[in-house]
């Protein structure tokens, strides 16, 4: 998906390279896109492999990450190689000596984009990366009517003709995050064969489709801890599937996983070896769990996980209606924070 502003930032990069990139937004689409800039400007300036090296942010020890920046910084390029370093930056206020270090004199085979969210826009974070020749990225969240004309837009330069209700509906189903956008609009073209319109039958022929082959649906809605998005994904499997016991045990499954990203974060250990002890292949995906483990206390999953078996066989027994059941299980595990604190309140 083109999205404008990585456009304009891949326009500079052609003038004059870019050292740093501070990106003040959270939507994975213009995040990966700054990392793709940086490291095609890397190849087109002669580099013969660029790596990507992610490191995390923890307050409590800062320098562990930007001492790993310095170390890659300090260490003369083999075989004319280099790297994009990123690092989720979660407290922009903070500035630690090694980043100004880097800052103020950037090595010319490092790159680094720093995450961030909407307030590091106007930190002196941001001031110190444009005073290093580097470029501050900060984009709003797209609302749903902004989501849906993006899709439109996109589908456009495809070739495609969205109409509005379609659009809705896929916004409806992906998000706003602008590459899960670009990537239901890839799919639809490849659906669709590159031209004509694209209604909401084809929409729904499309996720008919590829539904089993989209199983980070429920995944991401449980992470982001989205009551409201949780509940549809679960009821469009419930439409396709009426036994409940597979949704449940998704369910189960994703609760146990954050749990164990909770105790890989309590004792701190390195993302490389978090995903190898989590069996996952990609950093994004070790991202997306140590962001949902925050969202949850480990009472609160181990309360819903010990609820498991009288779940399991209300679910076996059908005396309740599917919907109501799921409807009860989903707000179990993503409604518990706010039962509590009502019950405290009370």
């Amino acid at each position: 998906m083109k999205i404008p502003e990585i456009e304009a930032l891949r326009a500079r990069t052609a003038q004059s390279p870019l050292p740093a990139v501070l990106v003040a937004v959270g939507d994975a689409g213009v995040r990966e896109g700054v990392v793709q800039v940086l490291a095609d400007d890397l190849k087109a300036r002669g580099a013969a492999l660029v790596e990507v090296t992610r490191l995390e942010f923890d307050n409590e020890k800062a320098r562990d990450a930007y001492d790993r920046l310095g170390q890659l910084a300090g260490q003369p390029p083999m075989f004319g190689d280099a790297v994009v370093v990123v690092v989720d930056h979660r407290a922009p206020a903070v500035v630690p000596d090694e980043l100004k270090a880097f800052l103020a004199s950037p090595a010319p085979h490092v790159r680094l984009a720093v995450w961030a969210d909407r307030k590091a826009e106007k930190s002196g974070l941001a001031r110190l990366v444009r005073e290093a020749g580097g470029e501050v990225v900060a984009l709003k969240d797209l609302k749903d009517r902004d989501a849906a004309q993006a899709a439109t837009d996109e589908a456009r330069s495809r070739g495609l003709r969205l109409t509005p209700r379609a659009a809705s509906a896929l916004v409806d189903l992906v998000g706003t995050d602008r590459g899960a956008i670009g990537s239901a609009i890839e799919a639809l073209d490849r659906y669709k064969g590159g031209s004509g319109e694209v209604g909401e039958d084809d929409l729904v022929g499309l996720v008919r489709r590829t539904r089993k082959d989209v199983p980070w649906a429920l995944d991401d809605a449980v992470a982001a801890r989205d009551l409201r998005r949780t509940l549809k994904v679960t009821q469009r499997r419930l439409q396709d599937d009426p036994n409940l016991l597979p949704i449940l045990h998704s369910l189960v499954r994703v609760a146990r996983r954050i749990l164990q990203a909770k105790d890989l974060v309590a004792r701190k250990v390195p993302p490389e070896e978090a995903q190898k002890a989590l069996g996952i292949a990609w950093p994004f995906q070790w991202d997306r769990l140590r962001e949902a483990q925050a969202r949850y206390t480990e009472e609160e999953l181990a309360a819903f996980l010990r609820d498991v078996p009288r779940l399991e066989v209300l679910a076996k027994r059908g005396h309740a209606s599917a919907e109501s059941l799921l409807t009860a299980v989903v707000t179990g595990l993503l409604g518990r924070a706010i039962e509590d604190a009502q019950a405290r309140g009370r």
